[in-house]
């Protein structure tokens, strides 16, 4: 099945009028005529205002009125201390009957609350509300001058697992799919959602949850995008250490007024730092388009038209490893999943996971189990290329590592490569004993020493097995026996290098045997015991 996407809504529309630099509220997006503090340098007379509205409370700055004092209390709580003589429901209508409320009409009577001002009230944080609700973001992307640097690719012939690794905005179905948290069923997290937004509405900064990625499809309208790379934080958007807590702008039209321009310029395509620059992506997807979304990328999201999508977030075998590393490593932070009520409560019912996270990873890695995770490098080195027979092995240390005790790598051709690409996930394996490297033609001792600097600490292995048929000197192999990981080491198993001089082959072998036997290590070649 095909989808034609619909053309540009760039060419489309007329031609838009940018926004003045900073745009002025009008009267509908500041009703209450609120001004900024800085305006109170022409009007010094309004300082009374906020003296007589507050009185010693005034002395605060707002931003600790309203988290600490206001926002703590209802509003009834200040009536017996206050000049409010009633409560009606809202600080406006308390006001409205207490002060405004014509004698003719009886109490009981609602009155409108829009014919309350404060033009002589003069403050940032209550003005800021008013400034964003009259920031237009859309001229940035309807602006001939606008270039996007997100591409456009066809999903045909594409899987989950050979999409790219940075956003995409597809422009046909894929042919196949994948999601891997089928296998849990009614428990899995909550994964997909019609959404349906007028104009300018969209959604602030946020990372998919639970390391997924996610794709996009706009069937009416169209959307634009904003990318960050996982490596980088949006200006803006503080986050904790744990990552367990973001704080970002609450409107998207706070952050386009406040940060879009420097964040274009210090990430965008343009950026002066080449270490920088490309790390911010935007683009614009149409109806009849998908946007791809991987797995950690930062993203804001806003509809240039009213717009309908569906979308879905999901796990494939290429975000399988970060998945479980979230999940086992950041249960707290773990969303969405549906857990089946315990013996002695309702049957059937489903419990929402947000607040009782203890055992999902357990349950997915169990439920993942029943699956066939089959790692043979000697079939998959055939015909498939070196990324997806690491990315295979990757999956299959994601699922047992911490309870895998042997570990060999064998391949003629990719044996180095291999082991360098699944470094990443050597920490986890916490019981290891025994690790082989078998290949040929190379020198290891230069790739070995990093990768064993990659297993955890305390020492666990000890058996040692290396297959290659070349080392560069018997001065690395003494060096490497005395690596800090191999400290438990009883055992190594190491190539015989035959020469053209017996004599030759017999010093070789002594001297292995030697720096062995020095290190209380037990030596065998090619299986035989020395």
């Amino acid at each position: 099945m095909t989808i034609a996407p619909t053309p540009s809504l760039k060419h489309s529309l007329p031609p838009p009028t940018l926004p003045p630099k900073r745009p002025r509220p009008t009267r509908s997006s500041n009703p209450l005529q609120i001004k900024p503090l800085g305006n109170l340098l022409f009007r010094p007379s309004n300082r009374f205002t906020r003296i007589s509205g507050l009185g010693a409370l005034g002395a605060l700055p707002d931003e600790l009125l309203l988290s600490h004092v206001f926002g703590q209390l209802e509003g009834e709580d200040l009536k017996t201390q206050g000049r409010l003589l009633d409560w009606h429901g809202s600080w406006r209508s308390s006001y409205i009957a207490t002060f405004l409320r014509p004698s003719s009409i009886p109490s009981s009577t609602p009155l409108p609350t829009s014919t309350i001002t404060t033009p002589t009230h003069h403050s940032d944080v209550l003005f800021q509300p008013s400034l964003c609700a009259s920031f237009d973001p859309l001229p940035l992307f309807l602006s001939p001058s606008f270039h996007p640097s997100i591409p456009r690719l066809s999903g045909l012939n594409l899987t989950p697992s050979t999409l790219p690794t940075t956003p995409v905005i597809l422009t046909n179905l894929m042919d196949t799919w994948e999601d891997l948290f089928e296998v849990m069923g009614d428990e899995r997290p909550d994964y997909r959602w019609l959404i349906v937004g007028p104009t300018r509405s969209g959604s602030t900064w946020h990372q998919d949850p639970n390391g997924t990625s996610a794709w996009n499809a706009v069937t009416v309208g169209s959307k634009a995008w904003i990318m960050f790379s996982p490596d980088v934080t949006p200006p803006g958007v503080f986050v904790s250490a744990d990552q367990g807590e973001v704080e970002a702008p609450l409107s998207l039209a706070e952050w386009f007024a406040t940060y879009y321009k420097g964040a274009k310029a210090m990430y965008g395509a343009k950026a002066q730092d080449p270490a920088l620059r490309g790390k911010m992506l935007e683009g614009i997807c149409n109806a009849g388009e998908i946007f791809f979304v991987p797995s950690g990328w930062w993203h804001i999201v806003i509809n240039l038209a009213p717009s309908i999508a569906v979308t879905q977030n999901f796990v494939s075998h290429r975000e399988l490893p970060t998945v479980l590393r979230f999940m086992r490593d950041r249960p707290e932070q773990v969303s969405g999943f549906k857990l089946k009520r315990s013996e002695g409560e309702e049957a059937g019912g489903l419990d929402d996971c947000d607040e009782c996270v203890s055992g999902v990873f357990e349950k997915f890695y169990r439920s993942r189990q029943t699956r066939d995770v089959d790692v043979d490098v000697d079939v998959v080195r055939g015909g498939r290329e070196l990324h997806q027979i690491s990315h295979c092995i990757g999956i299959a240390l994601s699922l047992i590592g911490r309870n895998l005790q042997t570990f060999i790598i064998e391949s003629d051709s990719y044996s180095l490569d291999i082991l360098e690409s699944c470094m990443d996930t050597f920490p986890i394996l916490t019981s290891l004993r025994s690790f082989s490297f078998h290949g040929c033609g190379a020198p290891v001792t230069a790739k070995l020493r990093p990768s064993l600097d990659a297993f955890p600490s305390p020492a666990t292995l000890t058996h040692l097995s290396i297959g290659t048929t070349y080392f560069s000197s018997l001065d690395h192999i003494s060096t490497l026996l005395d690596h800090p990981t191999l400290s438990l080491l009883t055992k190594v198993d190491l190539p015989y290098l035959p020469s053209s001089t017996p004599a030759k082959d017999a010093r070789y072998v002594a001297a292995m045997a030697k720096a062995c036997e020095d290190r209380g290590i037990r030596l065998s070649m090619r299986g035989r015991e020395v």
